[in-house]
């Protein structure tokens, strides 16, 4: 069976020891946005990942939201090349895609109201199961919203499924990464598919996490350095990691060079062993959800 006209699969890597009649072994991650899925698979007895496969929606013009319909869609698309996604999983984890969220300090959060601050920063635009995520080594909890068709549909199909937002990842891998460096600033700018997210280290502590919607070029550079200058930071000095959809040779990254003098595209995690056919992937790609395991 084939896709649809609507999505196509970009990319599709997987070591030869995969063994489709044993998923129970492997840890599943799947990335959901509006734009396109994608999935990898990581054998926890040797810390390694295995299979890592990308799929584009071809009408995605720019909305933000997820519906259900949607995604259903995808999710049948992507099996019909991996039927071994129906199988049954040690874990599985589900990274949500969204510029909708709110980060609040540890000693401001209480697990009694934290659906009505969420309610209280974003309009109800569809029903919506709300989440948190706790970061202890930074005290602050992350609060987000994941549609509740989604929520129902993945439980039904993954029950042990669990929802994390896809900055929280970022925020997980590059806090244990970069928190203790002495130097001028650790920027980390992760690229989507019509948005950015920023998270900048300063003095041992989170100064921001933010996600911005970019349509052209000179919107991701306003507010890259609109950020960190907000911050007190110098462009000049600050450390600048880039991951996700962005390339080394882009017209993007000339840009921002002109204006940031340390850059440097982020390393995979090396918490993490990776298979061979990896290698055709470059580092910084998928960089919040070949994180999500340290999530758990």
């Amino acid at each position: 069976m084939g896709l649809s006209k609507q999505f196509y699969q970009v990319l599709n890597i997987a070591d030869q020891t995969f063994n489709q009649q044993q998923t129970a072994r492997y840890r599943l991650s799947i990335r959901i946005a509006a734009d396109g899925f994608s999935f990898c698979l990581a054998d926890p007895d040797r810390n390694m990942y295995i299979q890592l496969a990308s799929f584009e929606n071809k009408t995605y013009a720019g909305v933000r939201r997820l519906e259900k319909e949607l995604v259903d869609e995808m999710f049948e698309d992507v099996v019909s090349l991996h039927p071994w996604l129906k199988g049954n999983f040690a874990s599985v984890n589900i990274l949500f895609e969204d510029c909708r969220f709110t980060l609040l300090p540890s000693d401001l959060f209480d697990d009694h109201n934290y659906q009505t601050i969420y309610n209280y920063n974003f309009s109800k635009s569809v029903e919506e199961e709300v989440f948190y995520s706790t970061l202890p080594i930074l005290d602050t909890v992350l609060i987000y919203g994941v549609p509740s068709g989604l929520v129902e549909s993945f439980k039904k199909r993954y029950p042990i499924a669990k929802f994390y937002h896809g900055n929280f990842p970022l925020l997980t891998s590059f806090v244990q990464k970069y928190r203790n460096e002495d130097n001028q600033g650790s920027v980390l700018a992760n690229f989507r598919t019509g948005a950015m997210d920023i998270l900048i280290l300063h003095e041992r502590k989170l100064q921001l996490l933010n996600s911005y919607t970019c349509k052209v070029n000179e919107d991701v550079l306003y507010f890259l350095i609109f950020a960190i200058e907000q911050i007190g930071l110098n462009p000049e000095t600050v450390e600048l990691y880039l991951s996700g959809k962005i390339e080394k040779d882009s017209n993007l990254l000339f840009m921002i060079k002109k204006y940031v003098r340390n850059i440097r595209l982020i390393n995979r995690n090396d918490d993490f062993r990776y298979s061979y056919p990896f290698e055709r992937v470059e580092g910084h790609q998928f960089y919040n959800l070949l994180n999500l395991n340290l999530c758990e």
